[in-house]
């Protein structure tokens, strides 16, 4: 990390390079981007928060260990992704925050090759005391580490053995994080004979309020208490959390207010790279080398910042050498823009190849973003670009959108809602036209998250999904989602699926408009899913879980020359896993899992162990084994598959890290009493640096 102070000059030159720029991004060749997008640690009063970002909307369904940990694993559920990011969810991402930061992290890492993830994994060099949250937006998940030295305060000394018991039973209701029983005692103790005592637990009934997610209750009580103690021991705490629940705004401690003359400089980044080699052999045929190559990556974010502007510019991009004689090297621009924040006038903007999930745009372009902050709970912004489908594309200006969509809330302490209109044009014709929403609810015991999109050009729903969780006194967690979708999303251009032309001109000379949007219809199928899933506690090392899912996918229509798409039947998947931590090892994790798949074709039964073990604080290993055995329900058809593999981590300095992972596959293939037999082996070695 460089930090230094700077003046207006270094902004021009960014503002000038971004333009210089624009060429490059229009005629590079992106391919997916990365999943994972910023990482920002922030401290409040009694823990720090690791807000961790990602370019679509993510579910949390469960986490462990619970309690204290160096380690914490997080599984999440993609809700809604763009098509072009999907092979993108079985990859492995990591940042590493800066070496000072106050949450004690030391790794941020998403893996989504592992069975039953996707995860994402954050790493401590002390064990800690955390939370794991939803975030508001539904496209972060919040990582509450606590900061022990203020939350658990000395109790006042008190003569009656009633009242030091229900203080200790207090105590340890806010330890257990049930919250609602810690507030029934200090409301009793807030009106204790003794002042200390009373004192003591008005303070703590605000805390306890505020954990519970009641933020206006937590204000008053917070307010009550400067009312009645203004001098008291602990005024100066409750009036910063006042200040934070007031403002939205959680404080840096420690950190001065910048100056509004005086430019604040953060330049960080990473790069990676790894070396991919896969080899397999056919019964007794010689060996195959299928992948070859090496990737490597490179991410930069240079941060300009005071206390009127912050200003921001991100680099993200790679290049693949295939080694392979009929490979192809690729080169890649994931993201290339330019934030410009204006504090004091509520105005933000980005401007650049970028991705966005929400406001009815569907996924990466390269364009602009212009946002006003009306009112504090009033929000407009303004969008448009070009969408980029092709990892060969270039700037295509044949196909456009604009929009508007409105931000409003937080409402009641837990209430968002996003609203949008989107019109999107392709080679003179209406592509899409839609009108749609979000809305969000959050709050410590359960949260929710509902999408609409309709399209008022087509006459037809293209999205509704609703996704939400409950967590219980006894910290079992209850997973319900339930998705109805257009696959693909129905636009205009679906009428070139199956076409030998690549434009809606082509298509044009041959088809009337009319016709062209009926086969776009036609290659559209709606597809559903709904899953429910429980996560129970069984000790405080041990958790269960599993996990129900039906989906159905509609068939399509045959027009213009292109065959109907056969739909499926009703189909089930059900996943069961046990999941520990701590059980040989101190740091140690595990997770033991069965899953069956009835579909339409084929019975599904699969079986993995995922564990990683902590030998020091610079080592750990990862071993895994996956079995699967798959069986055709109406032909002499089966498959039996094995694979297991060990990851070595090494972490040389706080931030550089090497890994390297090996694994053998074998699978047998039966067809008719024909046996054939496929084994290979993958090897995959390299680096991480940030800095």
């Amino acid at each position: 990390m460089i930090r230094q102070y700077i003046t207006i000059g270094p902004i021009i030159i960014m503002l000038v390079a971004a333009v210089l720029s624009w060429p490059v991004i229009v005629q590079a060749q992106p391919v997916r981007d990365r999943l994972m997008g910023d990482v920002e640690i922030r401290t409040g009063t009694d823990y720090s928060v690791i807000e961790v970002a990602f370019t679509f909307p993510v579910r949390y369904v469960r986490h462990f260990p619970l309690g204290v940990s160096k380690e914490t694993r997080i599984q999440l559920e993609p809700i809604a992704i763009n098509p072009q990011d999907l092979d993108a969810l079985s990859n492995r991402e990591s940042m590493s925050p800066r070496a000072d930061n106050p949450a004690h992290a030391t790794e941020v890492l998403y893996e989504g090759d592992v069975a039953g993830g996707p995860y994402l994994t954050v790493l401590f060099d002390q064990p800690v005391r955390y939370e794991v949250k939803q975030g508001d937006d539904y496209r972060s998940i919040l990582v509450l580490v606590h900061r022990e030295e203020v939350a658990v305060m000395p109790m006042p000394a008190v003569e009656d053995e009633r009242s030091r018991q229900l203080q200790l039973e207090a105590r340890d209701a806010m330890a257990a994080g049930t919250f609602s029983r810690a507030i029934q005692i200090y409301t009793k103790l807030a009106d204790h004979s003794d002042p200390v005592v009373a004192q003591f637990a008005q303070e703590l009934l605000g805390l306890a309020r505020e954990r519970n997610g009641q933020l206006a209750h937590a204000k008053a009580e917070y307010q009550r208490y400067l009312e009645r103690y203004p001098d008291g021991d602990g005024a100066e705490r409750v009036a910063q959390r006042l200040t934070e629940l007031r403002t939205g705004r959680v404080r840096a401690d420690g950190t001065p207010a910048a100056d509004s003359a005086t430019w604040q400089s953060d330049f960080y980044g990473g790069i990676s790279q790894f070396y991919d080699r896969e080899v397999s052999t056919k019964d007794e045929a010689d060996s195959v080398v299928d992948r070859s190559s090496l990737d490597t990556n490179l991410d930069l974010t240079w941060r300009l910042q005071n206390d009127a502007f912050d200003i921001r510019t991100v680099v993200i991009g790679g290049h693949e050498r295939d080694f392979l004689e009929d490979g192809d090297d690729e080169t890649r621009i994931n993201s290339l823009y330019l934030d410009l924040n204006a504090k004091h006038a509520k105005i933000y903007s980005r401007f650049g190849r970028q991705s966005k999930s929400n406001g009815g745009v569907l996924g990466r372009f390269d364009g602009g973003l212009l946002g006003f902050h009306l009112t504090p709970q009033f929000a407009i912004n303004l969008i448009g670009g070009f969408p980029v489908i092709s990892s060969s594309q270039g700037l295509e200006t044949d196909k456009y959108f604009y929009g508007v969509n409105f931000d409003l809330g937080t409402f009641a302490d837990h209430w968002d809602l996003n609203t949008y209109f989107i019109q999107q044009e392709a080679d003179g014709l209406t592509d899409r036209q839609a009108v749609g929403g979000e809305l969000r609810f959050t709050h410590r015991r359960g949260s929710f998250f509902t999408l609409i999109d309709y399209d008022i050009h087509h006459s037809e729903l293209n999205t509704a999904l609703f996704s939400g969780n409950l967590i219980l006194e006894n910290r079992t967690i209850i997973n319900l989602s339930a998705n109805y979708r257009k696959s693909p999303v129905l636009t205009t251009s679906n009428a070139l699926i199956g076409q030998t032309v690549s434009s809606l001109d082509d298509l044009l000379t041959v088809y009337s408009e009319t016709e062209i949007e009926q086969m776009a219809k036609d290659r559209c199928a709606d597809s559903k899913t709904a899953t429910l899933s429980i996560t129970h506690p069984l000790t405080d090392k041990v958790q269960i879980a599993a996990d129900v899912t039906w989906s159905k996918l509609e068939s399509t229509e045959a027009s213009a020359g292109v065959e109907a798409f056969e739909g499926t039947d009703d189909e089930f998947y059900y996943a069961l896993q046990l999941i520990g931590s701590s059980l040989i090892k101190e740091g140690d994790l595990a997770s033991l899992g069965v899953r069956y798949a009835d579909t339409t074709r084929y019975d599904t039964y699969s079986g993995y162990l995922n564990t990683r073990f902590p030998l020091s604080d610079q080592w750990r290993i990862n071993p895994k084994l996956s079995v699967d055995y798959r069986e055709h329900k109406y032909e002499d058809e089966e498959q039996w598959g094995l694979r297991p593999s060990l990851r070595i981590e090494y972490r040389l300095k706080r931030n550089l890290r090497f890994e390297i992972e090996g694994g053998y596959e074998w699978k047998n293939e039966t067809i008719s009493n024909l046996d054939e037999e496929t084994r290979g082996y993958f090897l995959i070695v390299g680096y991480r640096w940030d800095f």
